[in-house]
């Protein structure tokens, strides 16, 4: 099992989509944020050669990453409902169905189990289905992107040591309030400059899952990394429906079937990941701060939902954070 996250990564490197571009009868262009390598990426490039071979090269997909045609989310999410990009990832749909939010949302739940139950649940299904109908935007699928963790240059044992800490947040309300409710100034940051944010001391410190940690090299600028597991969330597959309504139905059914394969080997990447990076970030001079070392997660656990849910809740409703709850109590 050593190393098997980079064995995995290096298989989808090595085999390059080279599926008979030319003679292909559909080109879907698909973008998103994140980096080459990022487990995000790798499965939706492992989508895009899985439908090329499944398709006898009929289907061609086109993945640009890093940013290079999407600049953020909320970018990526207006081209795909315009149709000038016909594939994202991403993992906020607050205009249209906020109660989506509930993939991505702080501190409700515990385990990644929890977390992948309720998102393969009737409600969620019937959610993404709303989603199609008032957006043109089919989901095809929601990856865990992993439990995210604070960074900074000093240990972190609870929210009254990030008083006056400038932490970077994502550009959207959900992650701008767990920052704050975590104790932090939340800052927001684009994704392609937090790491040169954090050598110049721009911000503080910034919260992300161990695998993009690792990949984006935060760990040259930060030493320090707390378990708070503040949000387990994922990224919504979207793809535009009326390109989706373009293909044959044998098409259609091996975009679904290959994305539903692409998630669930991203998912085990990314599990396999938080586990093995941990060894290896601790050789490159991290320190990993968890409830061992006097972590007061309940405490962070606490504030966020004292201040950040009241804030939250009439976007998502009450009711699916009810159904989250109980989750948790059962």
């Amino acid at each position: 099992m050593k190393n098997l996250a980079f064995g995995m990564v290096a298989a989808v490197l090595s085999h390059v989509a080279c599926l008979g571009t030319a003679q292909a009868e559909v080109r879907i262009r698909a973008a998103n944020i994140h980096a080459p390598t990022q487990p995000y990426t790798l499965a939706l490039k492992r989508w895009g050669e899985a439908l090329g071979e499944a398709s006898a090269g009929e289907i061609a997909v086109a993945v640009f990453d890093s940013g290079s045609v999407v600049s953020n989310q909320q970018d990526a999410y207006g081209q795909v409902k315009t149709g000038t990009v016909d594939v994202t990832l991403i993992s906020l749909v607050k205009d249209d169905v906020p109660e989506l939010q509930i993939a991505s949302f702080p501190y409700a739940f515990t385990s990644y189990e929890d977390w992948r139950a309720f998102m393969d649940g009737e409600f969620v299904q019937g959610l993404m289905n709303e989603f199609r109908e008032k957006t043109g935007i089919r989901i095809l699928g929601v990856q865990y992107l992993g439990a995210r963790h604070l960074t900074a240059n000093r240990a972190i044992m609870s929210p009254a040591d990030l008083d006056g800490m400038k932490i970077r947040a994502v550009e959207l309300p959900l992650f701008i309030e767990t920052v704050r409710g975590l104790g932090g100034l939340a800052t927001p940051v684009a994704f392609q400059e937090v790491l040169s944010s954090l050598k110049t001391g721009v911000i503080d410190g910034q919260e992300n899952p161990i695998p993009t940690i690792h990949q984006m090299k935060f760990y040259e600028a930060q030493n320090h990394i707390m378990l708070t597991g503040h949000l387990r969330g994922g990224d919504f597959w979207m793809m535009n429906e009326a390109k989706f309504q373009s293909l044959s139905p044998a098409q259609q059914t091996l975009v679904q079937e290959h994305a539903a394969e692409a998630i669930a080997w991203g998912e085990q990447l990314i599990l396999t990941q938080e586990s093995e990076l941990i060894a290896d970030l601790e050789s490159k001079g991290v320190t990993f701060i968890g409830p061992d070392q006097g972590l007061d997660v309940d405490a962070f656990r606490d504030r966020v939902r004292a201040e950040a849910w009241p804030k939250l809740v009439d976007d998502v409703g009450q009711g699916v954070l009810d159904a989250v709850m109980a989750m948790e109590t059962q």
